[in-house]
């Protein structure tokens, strides 16, 4: 074992990107791509389907919903698009709160599904959806701008306190986490509502992780008071690793992060850092933060190519790459040595074969940043375009995210 890292998102793609049946590489990766979908109804704004997957990377949910439904009752549209459309509009609802018209969707989705592979994700993704169909959705009752404290735990790991059910705890801050995620010692001792039977999850390191799903009434971050957050309830030993050394009591989740609207996460007079939110400020002239599904991503420029799509993960600590962009650019594979490689994430610790480049440079706006020994490996999280993973050996030098708004600022390194 060459070495190791960690992500504590315990569904870091509770919606797998699916395309059951076949379809031309070239339409396939436009519409994973927003340029692509925006230049497509910029052509032709009859165009639902490109319309209803632009507003859905860009959190405009209601658009998405209803260019979606309009893209569906068009009976002609050929089987893979039909596909991409309940993908998305599932995610929408999902993230939305509308779980029973998730379900609804996602049992769709499971009749396109041509893998293994896809009716595996799709079936976990439907457990949740069903389990919670009667829950109604989270709602942001109290909203101003605040600021708490972060400590950094042993794996470099932002935490903030926040109170649930009006119990004080510390979380990890995880964008990566397409629900917030509680241990079942947490999940007792807070008092959560638990629903349904045990169902799998895709982890990082497992396709299938045990969990339950759990409710809190309350939580409250600053000022900011939420009701009905849903939970993945987890094994204790799924959130423990070095045997015992290190564990993860609870997440907060990319459903409550992103409705704290516009974060900052960065280092003040005093030298000690902070967490700090306020409403939404304006664009960007050119949007760089997007999510598909419950998943936040960014494009990164890697050297000298063309910026590609990576997830944007707060509960990654090191940055990753795909196998596939090694792949696709022989010079960054210049170098690259085999390794076995330690994963851990909700679920465990597993091996896996990967390869570790030398160096890597990435950039994103007008700041650069040079890593070194960045691992690639296969992973269960993730669509497939997706080629890297943005963790905390970038992120830890502060930066700005505003999901309404679209835009991602990475801070210099003072």
């Amino acid at each position: 074992m060459a070495s190791g890292w960690i992500s504590s998102a315990a569904i870091c793609a509770l919606l797998a990107a699916s395309s059951a049946l076949a379809q031309s590489p070239d339409r396939e990766a436009a519409l994973s791509d927003p340029a692509a979908l925006r230049a497509a109804v910029a052509h032709d704004a009859d165009d639902q389907l490109s319309r209803g997957l632009l507003a859905a990377y860009e959190f405009r949910d209601d658009e998405a919903i209803t260019a979606l439904k309009a893209c569906l009752e068009n009976g002609d549209r050929p089987g893979a698009e039909r596909s991409r459309a309940l993908s998305a509009l599932s995610g929408v609802f999902l993230r939305d709160g509308r779980y029973r018209e998730a379900a609804q969707t996602m049992a769709q989705l499971l009749e396109t599904a041509g893998t293994d592979e896809e009716r595996q994700a799709t079936t976990q993704s439907l457990a949740v959806a069903q389990a919670l169909a009667d829950t109604p959705p989270q709602t942001r009752i109290a909203f101003t701008a605040g600021a708490v404290d972060i400590e950094r735990d042993a794996a470099r790991l932002a935490r903030i306190p926040v109170e649930i059910n009006g119990s004080a705890r510390r979380f990890v801050l995880d964008t990566g986490a397409n629900f917030s995620v509680v241990t079942d010692s947490e999940a007792q001792a807070l008092g959560l509502r638990i629903l349904g039977e045990t169902a799998g999850v895709g982890s990082i390191t497992q396709t299938g992780a045990a969990s339950r799903i759990g409710v809190a009434d309350r939580v409250k971050i600053g000022e900011v008071v939420f009701q009905n957050v849903v939970f993945l309830v987890m094994p204790d030993a799924s959130l423990t690793f070095a045997g015992g050394a290190y564990s993860i009591p609870g997440i907060v989740g990319f459903p409550v992060i992103s409705r704290l609207e516009r974060l900052e996460v960065g280092k003040g007079s005093d030298g000690a850092e902070h967490l700090s939110w306020r409403p939404s400020g304006p664009a960007p002239a050119e949007r760089d933060l997007y999510v598909d599904g419950l998943t936040p991503r960014v494009y990164v420029r890697v050297g000298e190519g063309a910026p590609v799509a990576f997830a944007f993960d707060t509960g990654a600590n090191r940055t990753t790459l795909r196998p596939a962009l090694l792949d696709e650019r022989p010079e960054l594979a210049a170098g690259a040595v085999a390794i076995q490689e330690q994963v851990g994430g909700a679920g465990g610790v597993r091996t896996v074969e990967a390869r570790r480049a030398p160096v890597v440079d990435l950039r994103i706006d007008e700041i650069g940043v040079r890593l070194t020994d960045v691992s690639a490996a296969d992973e269960h999280a993730g669509g497939d375009d997706i080629r890297g993973r943005l963790g905390q050996d970038v992120l830890s030098q502060g930066y700005v995210m505003d999901f309404p708004a679209g835009d991602f600022q990475l801070k210099r390194n003072p």
